[in-house]
């Protein structure tokens, strides 16, 4: 999928929502509005299944929509009312549902009254199921004043999860719960549902129907766009909550991309609190990460500039290092024997863009015949994906339990297809091939680096592996320049990065001041 497509798709969406009037019911920011629609445009693009299968988008405006209603649309239309039914009953339980399994499996929440977590001059808000990298706050701000906000989730593991990973840091975490959700806002779901979103749902499945854009999708934007009036809601109650709890807290944020963080982050800023989104992760589409947050702290030189061009305010950007999530991997010093020829590292991605991933290693023949391997699949992975990428590689061996860094360091040779994993690889002085979809997301800027290598079909991947098997260790690792990955991606040195924060902890007093 090429940039000119996925902007052919948003303008489209842009269009269809705006005509629609979709922030008349939803009263968004003009940030956190186009933020929803390239999420929808995503949304989009990763339904489509292959390049062969894309055509000229057609030009669409909504004032041409077919006006004849059949009984077809009026399916439609009750589908999505009995769609928003299902959303509101499901907030209810939530609610009803989650008080009780807060109280047996005692996880500390924001009650009525002040409590302890009043102290907090540091909060991060995540979500419990996701990745524990704002679990290293404790190495930037003291940990009796720095707290962990969790979001709820209706998966329960997942709340007891994120307590076991952030309470061994030293960091307290605590659980933002669900809030009742009145019934007046069921009828504004429902208002929404035939006055808008039955015309968005059929404009999307006309103007798009050169993608593979089938009903489903549709429907799962819907589910998305209904969602957000329950999350809304939750954001405006739990953030003045949180101003009375909080008076003087800084707030950092996992992402602010869509859903419940999205709400709250929109919520605090029209409070006029204090919000630091920490982008997550390797920036390449500056659409999808522009901030919400009334700051952010970026990764490199690199990702400010395309924010930037983007355009967000340079002031509002601050440069603080390599994504928290791989820091670990990168400070450790552990030294390993090699023990493998060749190291894959699994990428995210949907269905079609896992199989496309897979089908590069079985149809390669040097990985086929590699007795020699290692596969390392990604942690959120589902039984259905580690079983997609065990079978594509079944001569290689899978150690359940062993961390990146110690897979990293027994590998000659590592194949990945997460650019964020090839990070601490870089640092390590692996020789590193990466592979990537072409239609999805341009990568030019990493032929810069010196030996690593680019790989979009079978043959690529062969030829860079021949290749790499006639330079030794030795000659590579001293071809790497640290300040060239300090620039793309960061810098993983975790001093550096704790005088950024301090920089922009310095200039936040000093803007509170001139304020």
């Amino acid at each position: 999928m090429t940039p000119s497509d996925f902007n052919n798709v948003l303008c489209i969406i842009q269009k269809i929502t705006n005509e629609a009037g979709l922030n008349l019911f939803l009263q968004l920011s003009p940030t956190a509005l186009l933020k929803c629609q390239v999420f929808f445009a995503r949304m989009v693009i990763n339904n489509i299944e292959s390049q062969s299968c894309r055509s000229e988008l057609k030009s669409f405006y909504l004032s041409h929509l077919e006006k004849k209603v059949s009984v077809l649309h009026y399916l439609k239309l009750l589908k999505l009312i009995l769609l928003a039914f299902f959303i509101y009953i499901q907030s209810l339980f939530s609610w009803f549902f989650l008080r009780f399994i807060y109280k047996i499996t005692h996880l500390q929440t924001i009650t009525g009254s002040k409590n302890s977590c009043s102290q907090f001059k540091y909060v991060g808000i995540v979500t419990p199921h996701g990745l524990p990298k704002l679990s290293l706050l404790d190495k930037f701000f003291p940990p009796e004043k720095t707290g962990i906000a969790c979001i709820y989730t209706n998966k329960i593991f997942n709340l007891i999860d994120g307590k076991k990973k952030y309470s061994p840091q030293g960091i307290t975490p605590f659980f933002l719960p669900p809030v009742f959700t009145p019934f007046k806002l069921f009828f504004r779901m429902l208002s929404y549902c035939i006055s808008s979103g039955i015309y968005i749902h059929l404009a999307c499945e006309k103007c798009l129907s050169n993608y593979i854009f089938n009903t489903k999708t549709s429907f799962e934007i819907q589910q998305l766009v209904l969602k957000s009036f329950i999350y809304q809601h939750w954001g405006k109650m739990m953030s003045k909550r949180i101003d009375r709890f909080f008076p003087d807290t800084l707030f950092f944020f996992e992402d602010d991309f869509i859903g419940k963080q999205l709400m709250l982050a929109e919520e605090l800023n029209k409070l006029e609190r204090q919000t630091v989104q920490i982008q997550h992760g390797t920036l390449l589409e500056p659409r999808y990460y522009s901030p919400l947050c009334k700051w952010m702290l970026c990764c490199s030189e690199r990702e400010k500039k395309l924010l930037i061009q983007a355009g967000i305010e340079e002031n509002r950007l601050f440069i603080m290092g390599a994504p928290l999530q791989i820091i670990p991997d990168v400070i450790s010093s552990d030294h390993f024997p090699k023990k493998y020829e060749i190291l894959i590292l699994a990428g995210q991605g949907t269905r079609e863009l896992q199989y496309f991933y897979t089908q590069m290693l079985i149809q390669s023949k040097l990985i086929q015949s590699c007795t020699k391997g290692l596969l390392r699949t990604h942690p959120v992975f589902t039984q259905d994906e580690n079983n997609l990428w065990m079978n594509s590689v079944p001569r290689f061996n899978r150690i359940p339990g062993s961390t990146l860094m110690m897979d990293i360091a027994q590998a000659d040779l590592i194949v990945t297809f997460s650019l964020d994993a090839m990070i601490p690889c870089l640092w390590r002085g692996k020789k590193i091939i990466l592979c990537y979809n072409p239609y999805h997301e341009s990568l030019d800027f990493v032929k810069e680096i010196p030996f690593t290598k680019l790989a979009t079909q079978k043959d690529e991947l062969d030829k860079a592996i021949l290749e790499f098997s006639n330079i030794s260790e030795q000659m590579h690792t001293q071809s790497i320049s640290h300040h060239l990955i300090d620039r793309f991606f960061g810098t993983c040195d975790i001093f550096r990065i704790k005088s950024n924060i301090e920089n922009f902890l310095l200039h936040l007093n000093n803007y509170k001041i001139a304020v």
